[in-house]
């Protein structure tokens, strides 16, 4: 068991390695965690909270 968290532990740097240091300063640019939530966080909207948030209401009019 030790071995395989050694070997993801080895591969989630040598991902982290391959990256431009120069964007490890930038918001949310350091680790890929800060995107996968923002896209999940975009997913759980769409799929769950917007159509519970429209249930009872009728479409927005957007033509002008």
């Amino acid at each position: 068991m030790f071995e395989i968290l050694d070997t993801l532990n080895h591969s989630f740097k040598a991902f982290l390695d391959q990256g431009d240091p120069r964007l490890n300063e930038w918001p949310m640019m350091k680790t890929p965690f800060p995107g996968m939530a923002m896209i999940a966080a975009y997913i759980y909207f769409v799929k769950v909270a917007g159509p519970q948030f429209m249930k009872n209401r009728s479409p927005y009019d957007l033509r002008w």
